[in-house]
């Protein structure tokens, strides 16, 4: 039989992909960061602290999901001065190229409020006010429930507001400023509220950017803690992250 070679559009090896297709796009990748952060003091006072955690960030043209897990141990003349270890997910999907929805969960233990267990549910509306490869300002409004079960047998749970503030912005290819922002009252007492504020400051040295240094300040203020304990928590940090 006779092939006619003028119809023939293209020919490739037996085995290989069709060149007139294009390929599938690759899975988007995890974006994952080890944090460590240790200190020891000896001398009038001795203080031993260890903290960090872990955070995995996956991003497409659709949708964004965050996964993480930390935890914040201090100990000074032998007594426990910190004891927290918590976790969490926010997922976040794109409705038009500034408006998303979102849910988030994070579940937390609390030695030294004696708290046993806290979930925090959240879901709502986010809105990027500014989004750019190197500067993105993110505002969120939405509903919030939150349970929380103490050692001495008490549970309480509450249903609140979720509003919240990100600022990213890259000073230069090495350093980058970063700033959270959230506060949740509660719907039945807007007297009873949690605000939640971390700012901090990451530089890249080197060639090599897989490790950098982040430093910065958290604050987490609760206007009714539990008894007992002081309403405002401030944290000064030194992290080492290692990005995998």
């Amino acid at each position: 039989a006779e092939a006619n070679l003028a119809a023939v559009a293209a020919a490739w090896p037996p085995g290989e992909p069709n060149p007139l297709v294009a390929p599938p796009a690759p899975p988007p990748a995890w974006e994952t960061e080890v944090i460590l952060d240790m200190a020891t003091k000896s001398g009038n006072s001795d203080r031993t602290s260890a903290g960090g955690g872990i955070r995995s960030l996956r991003k497409t043209d659709h949708d964004r999901l965050l996964l993480y897990g930390t935890f914040d141990y201090a100990e000074e003349n032998d007594q426990e001065t910190a004891n927290t270890i918590a976790a969490g997910a926010d997922y976040e999907r794109n409705i038009s190229d500034r408006l998303a929805w979102y849910v988030r969960e994070e579940l937390k233990h609390d030695e030294l409020a004696r708290l046993d267990f806290l979930s925090t549910t959240a879901a709502g509306l986010g809105y990027y006010f500014i989004k750019q490869d190197r500067h993105e300002l993110r505002g969120r409004v939405g509903l919030l429930y939150r349970y929380e079960s103490f050692e001495d047998g008490e549970d309480t749970s509450d249903i609140g507001l979720d509003l919240g503030l990100n600022h990213l912005y890259v000073l230069r290819d090495w350093a980058k400023l970063a700033t959270s922002l959230t506060w949740t009252p509660s719907v039945s007492d807007f007297a009873d509220y949690r605000l939640n504020h971390e700012t901090s400051l990451e530089l890249l040295p080197g060639a090599d950017r897989n490790w950098s240094l982040r430093l910065g300040v958290a604050n987490d203020y609760n206007s009714q803690p539990p008894d007992n304990t002081e309403k405002l928590d401030t944290t000064w940090f030194s992290h080492l992250v290692w990005k995998l």
